[in-house]
């Protein structure tokens, strides 16, 4: 039986920690590569309109690079601000192919993500540049050079819009616009001298902008507003796929009663698309065919920059039920149709005559904001 001694354990363990050792260092990762040297695409100075382009997609490309020991390189796409260094960029984009491919494929909407992050209002633009970085491990190295590039921004459809500034009545909040379709928003609105911008749900702002007899969405808040001196009550309108726009001063909204095949009596404006006539006296008169004809609409006075006239307010109803015993009538049956613009006797609404008795004093009112459908109501105090 060998005898082992404590020297010799000792001398043994020594020899195993030797061979452990080497043979880590023999498998030790080598992390060295080579930087980018070629930004092959887009060129400098290169200029990207994005709303007149007729590409969705970008290619920004490089020549490869390689590993020290032949291994797999990942690339990055850094943008930054003009005159960034690349240590915060503005956006990192791994390339295509998980990293893989030396070439990124970006969308419209990415570059315009990017160029707004660097201050550029809708269809501003702003100059930007590139670079990318390669990686093995936890190893990176930018390459040699970097590149720049201007973008145009294109005007985006917003799913909300709201209108704000010292020349409206929202002041320093905000009224938030009717959406009637995709892109398309109004609201009814006071005006003063001062800055006007409508807003979208993501904070860009755009005004409009005077170009002929054109008025063009723009980014940014307008300087001086659209009013002029004189306080107004707009009916605005913007359509972001037409990328225009369209005001429309109301200057009073009264209420028009065919049997007398006239207006009755003015609803004063005060406030968020609401105009409000209270303690309005029985105007029901008699016809051949009723003591009490209640068919009744309303009328707004506009001017579109040419001449005042008429813009009546209708139902949807071309022969509108009676309402009598009806009150509260539903909202269907409230609801105001903008499109129709027709007077006399159709398209109107009926009063309901068991509520509202002769010689009753009630309340009219017209509301056209984003809370609800477009309605027209009355109630007695």
């Amino acid at each position: 039986m060998k005898n082992y001694t404590i020297p010799n354990l000792i001398f043994a363990a020594l020899g195993v920690l030797v061979f452990f050792s080497c043979k880590k260092n023999s498998n030790e990762l080598n992390l060295n590569l080579n930087p980018v040297t070629n930004l092959t695409s887009p060129t400098d100075g290169a200029s990207i309109n994005l709303e007149t382009s007729q590409s969705n997609e970008f290619i920004f490309s490089w020549q490869t690079t390689q590993a020290e020991d032949g291994g797999l390189v990942l690339y990055e796409v850094l943008f930054d601000k003009e005159g960034g260094d690349f240590s915060k960029p503005l956006y990192t984009y791994l390339s295509d192919g998980k990293g893989v491919q030396n070439h990124l494929t970006v969308s419209k909407a990415q570059l315009d993500a990017i160029a707004a992050l660097n201050g550029a209002a809708p269809l501003g633009s702003t100059k930007l540049s590139w670079t990318v970085k390669a990686s093995k491990g936890w190893n990176g190295v930018n390459a040699t050079e970097h590149k720049f590039f201007t973008v145009n921004r294109m005007l985006p459809l917003p799913s909300e819009l709201s209108i704000t500034g010292s020349g409206t009545e929202a002041g320093t909040n905000k009224i938030k616009m009717t959406r009637l379709s995709d892109g398309v928003f109004e609201v009814f609105a006071k005006v003063r001298a001062g800055d006007m911008a409508f807003i979208s749900q993501d904070n860009s702002q755009y005004s409009l902008q005077l170009s002929g007899t054109k008025l063009n969405i723009v980014g940014g808040a307008s300087p001086t507003g659209l009013s002029g001196a004189a306080e107004k009550v707009l009916w605005v309108r913007l359509d972001f796929g037409a990328k225009s726009g369209r005001i429309i001063e109301v200057k009073n909204m009264a209420l028009f009663y065919p049997n007398q095949n006239k207006t009755v009596f003015e609803l004063p404006y005060i406030g968020n698309g609401i105009w409000r006539k209270n303690g309005q006296p029985d105007f029901l008169s008699p016809a051949g065919w009723t003591s009490r004809e209640e068919r009744y609409k309303y009328v707004m006075l506009i001017n579109d920059g040419a001449v005042d006239k008429a813009y009546y307010i209708n139902s949807f109803m071309g022969d509108p039920g009676g309402q009598d015993g009806a009150y509260p009538s539903s909202l269907d049956y409230r609801a105001i149709n903008l499109d129709k613009n027709q007077g006399d006797w159709d398209w109107g609404w009926k009063i309901d005559r068991n509520y509202i008795t002769a010689g009753t004093v009630a309340d009219y009112w017209v509301q056209m904001n984003s809370t609800e459908k477009y309605n027209q109501n009355y109630k007695k105090p």
